[in-house]
């Protein structure tokens, strides 16, 4: 909240104690929402799912128009919020295309900096730290580098070849993912992709910053429980995105599609929408290994999507409710009919007999199925006594002294929604424990200094 500098006029927004004006970071309702997001919300209501004026307002469960980082019809990135104002800053200097391989430490285990090379070929460089160092890296690459410096699972480094640091088996697991599938269906009304890219719409968005292209096409969702879970309380277990568009087939393997699959879509009309059920409290957890000690080889990735059976039913229950969403009145007069993610693609599944059975829904879902760059735990902040935790409240890695983590790698579980916002919260909040742990340590200091003044 902090970090929000919302613009909305609407009262339960501009009014709530959940939202804040004066932050750096726009956000906003859709300038000109496509037609298509209110049939979505009047979908919702046809099979009781009730609409919700704001879910971040302390309850969820409903449908509602998404707010955006968008500001004047433009994106806001993190970047642009806290970076660009700040260029300027002697303090301040970013190095583009750095990769750092590891992190450096004294006999102490203390850290001292990092070793950085502007590519595979170029010679090494060292960056020394006066105080402490800080990861960003995100929860795949924290933990890789993590790992490349010493600190992870004793057995695995060893076996890389990396002397230990700090033995800490919680580095790289844990590793948790939201995950979507498409819904897709023909529509009878222009909706986004492509196709919209005409000379008025950009005159509309570079003069006016209004139109259809100030907009992804995704602007609303609903938050529903599908009955499957039992210990979530009043949190949903499924978030269902509603897209006004389906894309460009030839891009269907940004959706997990086997190649196979999507080269079937290739002559496929782009005039569509898409419901993505989002599985948002995975049971299944994966891991971050290493591939091998050198630092620009990838780390492997095993996400174990749905390895959990009840993710699997979860992912079910959710494409039926969309499809009773889609299905309902609401859509009359603008649906033509559900299609695959190729052409041919339902043609494919061994259940294709039974198009609304759970093993058809849980074939397409195992077939289609993609992450929603939501990966966070795999730097699991706790209780510093417990093998699991990497990270203790402070956000301080467990056994080294002068380095900390601070991005999502550090949730040790995932929450109902984006992560967009609680990385950034992450950011804030690691500021503000950093400036209290130095200002303490100054001010102890001086009374060290002093007291020595005093006996001489």
């Amino acid at each position: 909240m902090r970090s929000e500098g919302n613009t909305s006029t609407r009262p339960e927004i501009k009014e709530s104690k959940y939202h804040s004006s004066a932050g750096p970071l726009g956000v906003s309702d859709p300038v000109d929402p496509h037609p298509l997001t209110e049939t979505f919300l009047k979908g919702c209501e046809a099979i009781g799912i009730p609409r919700h004026k704001d879910y971040n307002d302390g309850t969820q469960l409903g449908a509602a128009v998404l707010q955006t980082t968008t500001k004047g019809g433009e994106r806001c990135s993190s970047s642009h919020a806290y970076l660009h104002p700040n260029l300027h800053r002697r303090n301040l200097k970013i190095l583009a295309n750095a990769h750092v391989t590891r992190v450096l430490f004294n006999s102490s285990k203390q850290a001292t900096g990092v070793a950085l090379r502007m590519g595979r070929s170029e010679p090494g460089l060292l960056v020394s730290a006066r105080r402490e160092v800080i990861l960003c890296a995100g929860a795949v690459h924290s933990p890789h580098l993590l790992m490349l410096s010493g600190i992870g699972p004793r057995k695995q480094l060893e076996e890389k070849g990396i002397p230990v640091v700090a033995d800490l088996p919680g580095v790289g697991q844990n590793l948790q993912d939201h995950l979507f599938m498409p819904v897709t269906y023909s529509a009878n009304v222009t909706t986004i992709g492509k196709h919209v890219e005409t000379l008025p719409n950009t005159l509309s968005y570079l003069i006016k910053r209004r139109g259809v292209l100030t907009s992804n096409g995704l602007e609303s969702c609903a938050f529903v429980q599908t009955g499957v879970r039992k210990d979530l309380g009043a949190r949903p277990d499924m978030q269902i995105h509603f897209f006004a568009g389906c894309g460009d087939p030839k891009d269907s393997e940004n959706f997990g599609v086997a190649k196979e699959f999507a080269a079937e879509g290739k002559e496929q009309t782009t005039m569509g929408f898409t419901a993505l059920p989002t599985l948002l409290h995975p049971r299944s957890t994966g891991e971050i290994t290493l591939r091998s000690a050198d630092p620009f080889d990838a780390p492997v990735i095993q996400p174990n999507y749905l390895k959990h059976p009840d993710d699997a039913k979860v992912m079910v229950e959710g494409c039926k409710i969309s499809q009773r969403i889609i299905e309902s009145k609401a859509f009359d007069g603008v649906r033509l009919g559900r299609r695959g993610v190729g052409a041919g693609f339902d043609l494919r599944n061994p259940h294709r007999d039974r198009p609304n059975s759970d093993d058809y829904w849980e074939w397409m879902a195992r077939s289609s199925a993609s992450t929603v760059y939501h990966p966070v735990g795999t730097c699991r902040m706790g209780p510093v006594d417990r093998k699991e935790t990497v990270v203790s409240p402070t956000l301080e890695v467990v056994g080294v002294k002068g380095l900390r983590v601070a991005d999502c790698s550090i949730m040790p579980t995932l929450i109902s929604g984006n992560t967009n916002a609680p990385a950034i919260m992450v950011g804030e909040k690691a500021a503000d424990i950093i400036k209290a742990f130095w200002s303490e340590e100054r001010v102890l200091r001086e009374a060290r200094d002093q007291e020595r003044t005093s006996h001489l």
